[in-house]
């Protein structure tokens, strides 16, 4: 998530913006790890999650530029003032 130039968004906006960019990947039951930084004046979050299930095997990671996309659109209407970064774009 990558909050326009001027807005900070609140730890709990971040929370649900990872809720619901990992649902729509079907990883909302999957440990991650959150990274928070400020680059050129804009701070924003990095999420890695483990793709790995309960039984060892590998979560499919396939259309995730689209699952991406679909999210970053619905975040971008639920909140004006995040810019949502799709894997085209630059952050």
């Amino acid at each position: 998530m990558n909050p326009e130039p001027g807005e900070r968004l609140t730890d709990e906006q971040y929370d649900r913006a990872e809720d619901i960019a990992l649902k729509h990947l079907g990883l909302e039951n999957q440990p991650r790890i959150v990274v928070e930084h400020t680059k050129k004046g804009r701070t924003h979050r990095h999420v890695a999650v483990f793709r790995v299930d309960e039984d060892g095997k590998a979560i499919s990671d396939s259309l995730t530029y689209r699952k991406h996309e679909r999210r970053r659109e619905k975040l971008s209407t639920k909140w004006d003032s995040i810019h949502a970064v799709g894997f085209s774009q630059k952050a």
